[in-house]
């Protein structure tokens, strides 16, 4: 068969009005709606070009606002996306995609470099061998938009895009010059002020309800703590009672949990399992009080959320900023400290549990130490701040602490577990020398109290330590 015959019937299979599918493989398409005949004989996903197709009648403006923002693992009916995940960032960091949203050329810098580099300080683990960062999917595209809108939507996008600025410009100084803690205290207080500007307009309208235009002052919220933990300030702990009493001028918690689709990962999800771990860290930090989001009767309707998931990416309730909590290692703890707390503990009890645990449970969480302690060794921790130097160095210890007790056995007396002690207390100790309380280092100091040899001479000024961490 000759080369122009071969060429004549591919051309002929081709489908230019077809579906998705058929046009991706390059096969004749009967243009059967919903499902062509061939995606129903083999079983396939059947996409049409209709729901993503751009209107060019509303203006290049319009084009841009065609943004795919819902995680295509957790919703597989979902059209295929128009970018791929790990293109995004690098394609919206344009200097000339961002001159409409961002005119001053600091700002456009700025945005440039958190989109390639900050954005990713903001997850505890992204995961090498599949790009996900809900902050550029769901949160980045919702500040790219330059259409005229009402005065309400405009303030909070100004917030927003505030938001964004603050955490990539306090990183940026920091990767500059890691002691320029006036200029990240200028930005955080500045920063403050805005987004403090647009909650107060929301909450002063009458009847306001839970809409995109109240997502993007949350999500502009989150960004401010970002940037308040990046800088030197502690007032970042005084935001909850604010994101608290804006939360319960349009709706509560509740509001927000119902607003999310079980089907796929959406903003508000993301925002509600994002203010919630806050408001937990921060209730830690205020003595004798509770978490303000968090109420006995959303506790069982949050829990529920983290089960719509379909990959444990998608609930990432622990943030760098406070140190890496990998949950393995918690799992892995959770066993020895229900024993340890248990009334007749004993270490033949830990023994025994472990003797009843399968060689493949075991296995398995070996392999999650070890790839955690593989993430905090070559993770480029890229916030300079003393602060978060020192939470990075206590989080590693402690996961050596429990790799070699609970997993390779090794008894409080091991030098090798004795010196991982040392150091946390050594470095908790430098942190309430000069600074206040920080109640991130609770765990490591905790883990380090259950691991001290029981004739220790330290053991009770550790646990004074605990106590002024707790």
């Amino acid at each position: 068969m000759s080369l122009s015959r071969l060429s004549d019937e591919s051309t002929r299979q081709r489908s230019r009005s077809g579906c998705l599918t058929c046009r991706y493989r390059r096969v004749k398409c009967d243009e059967t709606k919903p499902i062509c005949r061939k995606c129903k004989g083999k079983g396939r996903e059947c996409s049409w070009l209709q729901q993503a197709r751009i209107s060019y009648a509303e203006g290049p403006t319009a084009a841009r606002d065609v943004t795919h923002t819902s995680c295509p693992s957790s919703s597989p009916d979902l059209d295929i996306p128009l970018v791929k995940a790990e293109e995004r960032a690098w394609m919206m960091a344009d200097s000339a995609f961002l001159e409409p949203y961002f005119p001053s050329v600091d700002h456009r810098l700025v945005m440039r470099h958190y989109l390639l580099h900050s954005v990713h300080t903001t997850l505890a683990y992204e995961n090498p061998n599949r790009f996900w960062n809900p902050w550029v999917d769901l949160v980045v595209p919702l500040a790219l938009h330059s259409r005229p809108c009402s005065r309400r939507m405009t303030l909070a996008r100004e917030a927003l895009r505030a938001g964004l600025l603050v955490v990539g410009a306090i990183h940026l100084r920091y990767r500059q010059d890691p002691m320029d803690d006036h200029g990240a205290m200028r930005l955080f207080n500045e920063t403050k002020r805005t987004i403090l500007k647009a909650a107060h307009a929301f909450s002063e309208e009458p009847g306001t309800v839970l809409d995109d235009a109240c997502e993007m002052v949350l999500a502009s919220f989150v960004l401010l703590i970002t940037a308040g933990v990046l800088s030197p300030s502690d007032e970042f702990h005084d935001l909850s009672p604010l994101i608290a009493a804006f939360l319960g001028d349009v709706g509560g918690l509740g509001a927000l949990l119902d607003k999310c689709p079980k089907d796929r990962f959406s903003l508000s999800r993301f925002l509600a399992e994002q203010l919630v771990v806050r408001d937990v860290y921060g209730s830690l930090n205020r003595p004798g009080s509770s978490p303000l989001l968090l109420t006995q009767e959303h506790i069982p309707r949050f829990m529920e959320a983290g089960g719509w998931s379909r990959n444990d990416d998608e609930w990432e309730s622990f943030d760098r900023m406070f140190g890496e909590t990998p949950p393995p290692s918690t799992r892995a703890l959770d066993r020895t400290v229900a024993l340890k707390l248990s009334p007749g503990f004993s270490r033949d009890m830990i023994l025994l549990a472990w003797r009843y645990c399968t060689l493949s449970t075991r296995l398995s969480e070996a392999n999650e130490l070890l790839e955690s302690l593989h993430k905090v060794n070559f993770v480029d921790h890229a916030p300079l701040h003393a602060r978060t130097q020192v939470g990075n160095l206590c989080y590693r210890y402690t996961l050596r602490i429990l790799l070699l007790s609970n997993i390779f056995h090794a008894p409080p007396s091991d030098p090798r577990i004795v010196e991982a002690v040392e150091a946390v207390v050594e470095l908790a100790q430098e942190v309430l020398a000069s600074s206040p309380k920080i109640s991130w280092l609770m765990w490591p100091v905790r883990t380090a109290i259950l691991h001290l040899p029981p004739d220790d001479p330290r053991a009770a000024s550790v646990v004074s330590l605990a106590e002024e961490f707790a």
